[in-house]
C-alpha cells in the first residue's frame, strides 16, 4: 500500500516576505525533511480560489512551483528542445454568476496529470505562482481594461504518493 502525504497551502499563510504580493506570487516555508522521506513520488494537486469578478479571460492560468525541479515535466519551447519545467498544471475558470462575471479558478487531479518526482523537494523555501500561457509568461490577470484582476485567496493541496523510498544511512 503506497504512503500518501498531503500538504495544504493557504495563500493567507504565505511567508511574511510575500504577504503584500498578489496571490499569483506567494512563497511558503516547509521543512520537507520532517514531512517526507527521501524517495520517488507521484505528485498531484487540487487548487481552489475564492470567487473573483473576471471580465475577460484570454489566457490560460498555469500553476508553477519550484518544488518540482527534479520532475519528469518537460515543455517544448520554440527551439524544439525539451527542458525541465516548474509547471504543476493548468487552472480552469469556473463561472458562478455569469451576469456579475463572478468566477473562481480551480485545478484538480482529474484535469491535470500527475508529475513524477525523482526525490522529495529539498528547497524548504519555495514559491507558488500563477502565470499566463504567453510565450513570455507573466503573472496571470484577467484582461479587463483598465484594471485587470488577479486571483483571490486560494487553497492548494499538494498530494504526494511515495512510489519508492530511498534507504539513506
Amino acid at each position: 500500500m503506497p504512503k500518501l502525504y498531503n500538504v495544504v497551502l493557504n495563500s493567507f499563510n504565505c511567508t511574511a516576505e510575500t504577504v503584500a504580493n498578489p496571490n499569483t506570487n506567494k512563497s511558503y516555508y516547509i521543512d520537507w525533511s520532517q514531512k517526507l522521506p527521501q524517495g520517488e513520488y507521484r505528485l498531484s494537486f487540487t487548487f481552489q480560489s475564492e470567487g473573483n469578478i473576471f471580465q475577460v479571460i484570454n489566457t490560460v492560468p498555469v500553476l508553477y512551483s519550484d518544488i518540482v525541479s527534479s520532475s519528469s515535466n518537460t515543455i517544448l519551447p520554440q527551439a524544439q528542445v525539451y527542458n525541465n519545467t516548474q509547471i504543476l498544471g493548468c487552472l480552469f475558470p469556473t463561472m458562478i454568476d455569469p451576469n456579475a462575471h463572478v468566477c473562481y479558478l480551480r485545478g484538480s487531479r482529474d484535469s491535470n496529470p500527475p508529475i513524477h518526482l525523482n526525490n522529495r523537494p529539498f528547497n524548504n523555501l519555495f514559491s507558488v505562482q500563477v502565470y499566463n500561457n504567453d510565450l513570455a509568461p507573466s503573472l496571470w490577470v484577467d484582461e479587463t481594461a483598465p484594471t485587470p484582476q488577479s486571483i483571490s485567496h486560494y487553497i492548494l493541496i499538494l498530494h504526494f504518493e511515495l512510489i519508492k523510498e530511498y534507504n539513506i544511512h
